[in-house]
Order: C-alpha cells, then structure tokens, then sequence
C-alpha cells in the first residue's frame, strides 16, 4: 500500500487506539507477574541458606555432643583398665583409683566395680564385703517397696564397690540381673568382649529424675578377651560401669558451643518402633525441660543427626525457632518487588508516552494532508490559493507549537518524578542529618530510615554500575579490536597502580613474575580484564588470613597465557564455566554486578581467544586468559 495512502493513517490510528489501554494491561499485568517470580524465586534462596544454616548448626551441635559421649566412655573405659589390672580391689583401693578422675570431668557421673558371684560364694561374699567396711552389705534386688534381698539364682552380679560413695552408698549390693534393662547391657557387654550400653533408666538414687546411659565394660580372668562366646561367659570375672547423665552431656556440650536459637530433643532410637526421650530442651534456655514436656514440633527445617554409642543409637532431633529464622533472612525479597513494580509503572508511563506521541504524529499527518488537498482545489484562484496557503501556514505552526510543547512536556513529565525522588532523598538526609532532640522533647527520626536512604542510593547506584558494565560488556564484543603492541609487565603494573589503597588497607601481598612477555592486542580491552581480574582477586582472596596473589603468564603453543591467582575460598569444579556468564555471582552476600567476569570472557573472545578458571594449589583459584599468539 502506498505510504501516503489517508485510509492506511486512519486504520493504523484506530488501531492504536482501540487497544493501547489493552496492550498497557497486558503489560502491567506481565511487568507484575515477573516481579512476583524474581520474589518468590529470591524467597526460595533465602529458605534455602536459611536451611543450610540450620544444617550447619546441627552438625556442630551433633559433633559437640558425640565428643563428650565418647569422652566419657573414653574415661571409663581407662579405669576399667585399671581394675582389670588389679586381681582384688578394696573399697578405700577402687576410691583412690576412681576418685580423681571423677573428679576432673563432669561427663561421667559415677563409677562401679560389679564382680560376677555364684550362688555357692553368696554367703562368703556377703561377710568379706561386711568385714571390709561395708556395713549390712547384702546382694539385694529392688521393688516397689523398696531394697529387698536378691532371690536365689545360679549367678550374681551385684555392686560391690561405687564412686562417690558418699552418694550413692544406697546402692551397694544391688545385683544387676534383677533389672532387665542392666542385665540386657551387662549380657551384650559379656559376650560381645566390647563396652556396651543400656536403654535409657532412672539412677537407683537420683534427685535430678533424670534419664541416664549406664556403660559397662567387661572384665575377663584372661588377659585379653577370650575369642569365643563360650569362653567369655565362662571367663568372665565381672564388669566396670559408668553411668552418664545426658542432660550434664547437653549442657556440657552446648555450653562449649554458641547457643543459637533451636528446640531440640535427644533420643534413643535403637528401637526405632518405640524410641525413648533422653532429654528435651527449648530455645530460651540451655536447661532440660521438665519429664512429661512435649517434644518438639517437626517443620521443614528440622534437623536430623545419629550419634552410635556403645550399641546404642541416638539421634538428636533439631528444629529452628522463629528467631532463628529471623536472623538468617533479610527483606531482599521486599526489594527486588518493590523494584520490579517501580520498573514497571516507569516502563508504562514511558509506553503510554509513546503512543500518545504517535496518536500526535497521526493527527499531523492527517492535517497534512487535509491542507495539500485544500491548497491543490484553489491554485486556480491566487488570492484565495493565497489565503488558503496563509492558514495552512499558520496552521502548520501551531501544529508544529503544539509539537514542541508536546515533546518538552511529556520529557519534562518523564524526568521530574525522577528529579523530585533525588530532592526528597537530599531533603531527607538534610533533615535527618540536622535531627537533634528539640526542647519540647521531640524524638528525631530513627536511624532506620536513614539506612533505608542509604540502601535507596547504594541501589541507584548499583544500577548505574549495571548499565556501565552492560555498556562495557557490549564494547568488549562489538566494537573494533584495536590491535598493537602491549608490554605486559606496564600494563600489570598500572592496573596494581589503580588498585594500591585497596592493596595496602588489605594487606594483600601481591607476586608478579618478571619477565612478562610483550603481546599484539587491544590494550584497552586487555586493561580492562586485567583490572576485572585483579579486582575479583582482592574480593575474593581477602579471606585467607595471608592472602596472596600471584601474576603471570605462559607461553603454550601458539596461545599467550595470563593468570591471575589467589588463595581464597577458590571456585567449586560445578561452576568453572557458569562463573563467565551474565549475573553469574558465587557469593551473593558480596558487592558485585556479575559482570565482570562475562567482560573477560567477551574481550578474549574478541581477540579469538578464551578465559577459564581452574582450582589453585593447594587452594584459591587461577583465572586465565589465552590470546593468539603474535609478535608485536
């Protein structure tokens, strides 16, 4: 269709304006949709480092609480050795041997020495413990009512010495094979050669009601454990235990550790169709819950770790509180809303100012027309030719006016808003900046809102470093290669140059070998991936307490290599390539575009050339540039 063609400007602008309001909706309602995506998707990375936290936490805890188990069976497991080693302790004997180590640790909470006894030596047993100080020493079995003597059966294994006594005299005499849960550990213990551990069980003398883990280990008339089942039974001449109170284990435990926020339970799961609470706890406090407390709720956080002792498994069983997952998140989700509906009201406001403008051009166009027509039907006629040429002239004008004021309104309507936001900030920080309390006792503003100004300019310009570096990133792979010669080692040492104070206040040391190589290239992009290069160095490698960072170059081939290497963090082997792509960021918690790396990608494709990272060693990373190689 000819492009002056009336009809063809009056149906293109029905069109647009029978469905601009349309096309605004449908991207109000686009712009609004993404921006809940990039939320939610930026909610699930908070959820998940909120869950790594959680994690971390967990393995510390469950490490703390397995090093004071095994800790304590450590222990006992040395002062069984002792007895073994004795053919016949007396009680002051056992108490000079147990006692002090007792009392150097909190773990172990008591030490017994339990010897194996036939029913034809009861009696003489009985009299020798009752002549060597043990006063009504007689082997017993407990029941509801109390301490009773011990039925007949063909053996014992009763308790014949106990520290500290002073405590838990009471319990001298009483044969563990009357408690099925003592005898099932002392059993195992005694065929097995090796510690074994009870089911959790109440001290026989216990004011704390607490849940405890008897261990007992084995001690045998040989010298070392016999190598069968018959032989130990027949060999056995007795047994060590130790009783350790798992709420003292706890506390001992996350006592050592920082005490975060968590509810947290400890049970005992070898039966795992019955598993049986050894101690709860809740976030406020390191102390154990009352006997009876519910156990805690499970979430999608909790946390799960089995800790084997003697046997026995345990697991602990934890779950973040709220302020624990308060403290780990933070309102980036907020933001990055916030920011895609402003970026879509400015990308509507801007939309809807073109099409107005187009609705103008058309009606220009179609006043245009209207005027030639009206000035080819009076040609014939000069003075009304004339006239009529005056008013389409001054038509024209007005027209042209109308334009004009158009254009300067709707820039000067684009630009104000974003002028008036500049003001309000400067306004703000004026007023809170000279906020000091009045005499009437009026509070300034909280601090918080200074912060949030702050974050409003730190994210403006963020942005503009964005833009600069889409601006770069584009440079880097379309604009000419300006290639000439390049001596590497000045160009090394300019860009140190650029970044001396950063160097100095970091106190990173920096090894560039001599002996650089002279190159063909574009100086200015291979400036810029130096300076990308070095900068991702000094961010990145600062961790290490002696940060270094080493630069170089090889030759391989017909390729000119330039590294860059540091001892930091490194980069894990899954994102070696997805590190040079666009936004690509390891660390979000860092300042940064993402942008850097993707510029030394496209500069070294530029020159047909590559980049790529491997692992340092023995740590860090090495960041490499391959170009052609060419004399200069």
């Amino acid at each position: 269709m000819p492009p002056h063609d009336p009809g063809h400007i009056e149906r293109l602008v029905s069109s647009v304006r029978k469905h601009r309001w349309i096309l605004l909706l449908a991207m109000g309602i686009g712009g609004a949709l993404l921006s809940l995506a990039l939320m939610r998707q930026a909610q699930q990375s908070e959820e998940r480092l909120v869950a790594l936290a959680a994690a971390r936490e967990a393995d510390d805890y469950a490490a703390g609480i397995g090093h004071e188990l095994d800790r304590g069976l450590e222990r006992i497991g040395v002062l069984a050795d002792a007895v073994a080693a004795s053919a016949n302790l007396d009680q002051r004997q056992f108490a000079q041997t147990v006692r002090p180590t007792l009392l150097r640790q909190k773990i172990v909470e008591a030490v017994s020495w339990i010897p194996r006894v036939s029913d034809a030596e009861r009696q003489t047993f009985e009299t020798q413990a009752r002549d060597n100080g043990v006063l009504d020493f007689v082997i017993r079995q407990k029941t509801p009512e109390g301490f009773i003597p011990a039925g007949q059966r063909d053996f014992y294994l009763p308790v014949l010495h106990l520290e500290p006594s002073e405590i838990y005299s009471s319990a001298l005499g009483f044969d563990m094979l009357a408690d099925p849960t003592r005898k099932s550990a002392l059993e195992a213990a005694r065929d097995s050669g090796k510690p074994a551990a009870s089911a959790p069980t109440l001290q026989l003398v216990n004011d704390q009601n607490s849940a405890a883990v008897l261990l007992f280990f084995p001690v045998y008339n040989t010298s070392s454990v016999p190598p069968t089942v018959e032989q130990r039974r027949a060999e056995f001449r007795g047994a060590v235990g130790g009783s350790i109170l798992i709420p003292n284990v706890v506390i001992r435990a996350l006592g050592i550790l920082k005490h975060e926020t968590f509810d947290f339970g400890l049970y005992d799961v070898t039966d795992a169709a019955q598993p049986l609470a050894l101690t709860l706890h809740s976030a406020e406090s390191l102390e154990p819950l009352p006997p009876g407390s519910p156990p805690p709720t499970d979430t999608s956080l909790t946390q799960r770790r089995t800790l084997p002792v003697a046997g026995r498994k345990l697991e602990l069983v934890m779950t973040p509180s709220a302020d624990f997952v308060t403290q780990h998140t933070s309102l980036r989700p907020g933001i990055i809303l916030g920011i895609g509906l402003l970026t879509t009201g400015l990308v509507l406001a801007i939309t809807a100012g073109v099409l107005s403008y187009g609705e103008v051009m058309a009606d220009f166009a179609r006043q245009r027309e209207a005027t030639n027509a009206q000035l080819q039907q009076r040609i014939a006629e000069r003075e009304t030719a004339q006239r009529a040429l005056t008013r389409a002239n001054d038509d024209l004008k007005a027209l042209n006016q109308e334009m004009e004021r158009f254009v300067s309104a709707v820039s000067h309507d684009l630009k104000t808003p974003l002028l008036e936001v500049d003001m309000m900030v400067a306004v703000l920080r004026k007023q809170l900046g000279a906020g000091k309390a009045h005499e009437d006792g009026h509070v300034p503003p909280s601090a918080s809102i200074q912060r949030s100004l702050d974050d409003l300019t730190h994210s403006s310009k963020r942005m503009r470093k964005i833009i600069n570096d889409l601006l770069e990133h584009s440079r880097a792979g379309f604009a000419p290669v300006a290639m000439k010669a390049v001596f590497l080692e000045e160009l090394v040492l300019e860009t140190l140059d650029d970044y001396r104070e950063q160097i100095a206040r970091s106190g990173v040391k920096v090894e560039v070998e001599e002996e650089l190589p002279h190159l063909t290239a574009d100086r200015g992009r291979l400036s810029a991936a130096l300076h990308n290069l070095v900068g991702n160095a000094l961010k990145y490698g600062c961790g290490n307490p002696n940060p270094v960072i080493h630069i170089g170059a090889t030759q391989a081939g017909d390729e000119c290599r330039i590294f860059v290497q540091d001892n930091g963090p490194g980069v894990p082997d899954e994102f070696h390539d997805r590190v040079f792509d666009v936004f690509q960021r390891l660390h979000q918690d860092e300042e940064g575009t993402g942008m850097g790396l993707a510029i030394v990608k496209r500069m070294a494709q530029a020159h047909r050339g590559r980049a790529w990272v491997t692992n340092g060693d023995p740590a860090g990373a090495v960041f490499w540039i391959a170009l052609p190689h060419a004399e200069p």
